[in-house]
């Protein structure tokens, strides 16, 4: 095989992986058989994530393996907080759905309950109540921002996006990395202190993700700034109101 050949074998098969045609594991078990042999009979590969030729090293297996690639999935939840570009510009391959919505999941389950705290303590909602809000919040983190991914990539049309809607819906989910961050240090500012942290660490979480969105938004068209921030803006307004409605009303009295 020539380097030219494992190229297009490569331009391929990321593009049935982008696709959702392919799984993300099969995909990266086949672009690691694109080895070639150089003139001085070094190995060289493709990089799974960015298509970049490097040095051939043998697969590491075993529970080696299976640690690394864990622990670069939660590296992955704070490098999305302060260099999100980095994750993207990887191609978020290395990151599964239920990871991505996982975060979110958990991100909007604390940022829920936290509210629901803040209500017990004016005597406006239940202790039950407290919990079924984190379930409501866990819902409305996998389900309900999956279903605003879809409307963000739907959106993104307008401005030239060409990703698909499942790396688009991914990649908004993973943005919700700092609302699962301030929402770990809210709740416990929350319980010690006994600080209202709703607002104070919940909603400064949701509002740093809008960041990382407009860092997926310039991605996918390409560096349109001004529609960049309009789509952001758009998607955490759409956030924050199903938050509204949810979790600050008469749900759990």
């Amino acid at each position: 095989m020539t380097a030219e050949e494992a190229n297009q074998r490569y331009v391929a098969l990321r593009q049935q992986r982008d696709a959702g045609q392919m799984p993300d594991a099969q995909y990266r078990q086949m672009v690691a058989q694109l080895v070639i042999t150089g003139a001085d009979g070094a190995g060289w590969q493709l990089d799974a994530d960015t298509g970049q030729w490097l040095a051939w090293k043998p697969p590491q297996a075993g529970p080696a393996g299976t640690q690394a690639a864990q622990a670069n999935r939660w590296w992955s939840i704070l490098l999305m907080m302060v260099s999100p570009g980095q994750v993207l510009a990887r191609g978020l391959g290395k990151i599964s759905w239920p990871f991505a919505l996982g975060v979110s999941g958990a991100a909007f389950a604390l940022f829920f309950f936290e509210t629901g705290l803040d209500r017990l303590r004016v005597n406006s909602l239940s202790t039950g109540g407290c919990a079924l809000l984190a379930l409501v919040g866990a819902l409305y983190g996998t389900a309900g921002i999956a279903g605003i991914g879809l409307v963000a990539w739907a959106l993104s049309k307008f401005i030239g996006g060409d990703q698909p809607p499942g790396w688009v819906i991914r990649a908004i989910a993973l943005s919700y990395s700092s609302g699962l961050v301030y929402g770990a240090v809210g709740l416990i500012f929350n319980l010690v202190f006994k600080w209202n942290t709703s607002v104070a660490f919940g909603v400064t979480g949701v509002l740093w993700a809008l960041g990382p969105m407009m860092a997926v938004f310039r991605q996918i068209s390409k560096g349109k700034i001004a529609g960049s921030v309009a789509l952001a803006t758009i998607c955490g307004a759409l956030v924050l109101l199903g938050w509204g409605a949810l979790a600050t009303g008469s749900a759990g009295r």
